[in-house]
């Protein structure tokens, strides 16, 4: 498999995991039909900005995976399978990749919630959603800038990542250590 396949796979798995975690609020609203017989208005803005979003992404990911990988994979039509010395370097590549995406979606993930628990609370303070949603924490805008700025920066730049990476290992001809000279009188002496 090249490198475009596996991270065409993982963004499948990626988004079966997003659909996966849109089971519980399905389970919210069945919930909600079997004890009350009906929906209040509070239990569909729930399902369809926590779930509609996480099944949006979820299905983003299914669908569009063949086309993401192809855009951060171009040249890499009939390159077959990598050489074993190359292996381990476009496995990580790949991975620094996956880790982009996941902490993209964790950035809509995290301005999807400040901004459902914006609306619902002005729902039942009785505040406009407009007031409520500009009062937004200033710490969840700020973690999400965050993942979406790692989340780009290692979904762009995983070579580069790779190559710092590559001068903080151990090298043995540039970091060995050589011990200091012993003098001679010290190796003749008996150490009792």
């Amino acid at each position: 498999m090249t490198s475009r396949d596996w991270f065409c796979l993982a963004l499948r798995v990626l988004g079966v995991w997003q659909l996966a975690s849109a089971v519980p609020y399905v389970a919210m609203v069945a919930s909600s039909l079997s004890s009350s017989g009906t929906l209040d208005g509070s239990d569909i803005l729930r399902f369809l900005y926590w779930g509609g979003a996480v099944t949006a992404v979820g299905l983003f990911l299914l669908l569009f995976s063949p086309a993401i990988a192809t855009r951060l994979y171009p040249e890499e039509g009939g390159l077959g399978q990598p050489s074993p010395p190359d292996l381990p370097e476009r496995l990580l590549e790949v991975g620094l990749r996956l880790l982009g995406v996941y902490l993209l979606v964790q950035a809509v993930h995290q301005l999807t919630t400040s901004i459902v628990s914006a609306v619902m609370t002005a729902q039942y303070s009785g505040v406009s959603w407009h007031e409520q949603l500009f009062s937004l924490s200033l710490s969840d805008l700020v973690a999400s800038g965050i993942y979406a700025a790692l989340g780009s920066v290692v979904l762009l730049g995983p070579k580069r990542i790779i190559a710092g990476l590559d001068r903080l290992r151990y090298d043995a001809e540039r970091d060995a250590y050589v011990p200091p000279p012993i003098p001679a009188s010290q190796l003749t002496e008996d150490p009792k």
